[in-house]
């Protein structure tokens, strides 16, 4: 999750012991560019929260980079949607953010009457 920009998104906003529980694992390296430092990349994580969105640069695969936003469900965060495009989109990746945050909506309001629980298949008291 810490090289997508899905993942930094639902991280960023995440409940924070949950991201405390994640920056507490090592974190893999599958390129040069990805953070891997728990420091920075909980700074990182602040930053994305603050801005509303998430990108990447060559971090998952050389040669690619990405952009996302959160989808929201009752003020929790319920999902993330996003784009991977060319590294060499990267400087422009940032003219999405209006589709994506405009998708993002959609998906909200049309959301909104159903449990987050149910959309996410967990269901209280269930037995496995």
């Amino acid at each position: 999750m810490h090289a997508t920009a899905v993942g930094k998104v639902i991280l960023a906003f995440e409940e924070g012991w949950v991201r405390d529980a994640y920056l507490s694992r090592e974190l893999e390296r599958p390129t040069a560019h990805t953070h891997v430092d728990p420091r920075r990349f909980a700074a990182e994580l602040d930053q994305i929260r603050e801005q509303g969105y998430a990108t990447t640069l060559e971090e998952v695969r050389l040669g690619s980079c990405s952009i996302a936003v959160p989808v929201f469900h009752t003020g929790r965060i319920g999902a993330s949607i996003g784009l991977v495009l060319p590294t060499s989109q990267a400087a422009s990746m940032t003219r999405h953010l209006p589709v994506l945050r405009g998708i993002s909506a959609q998906i909200e309001r049309a959301t909104a009457w159903i449990p987050l629980e149910t959309l996410m298949g967990v269901h209280r008291g269930a037995r496995n």
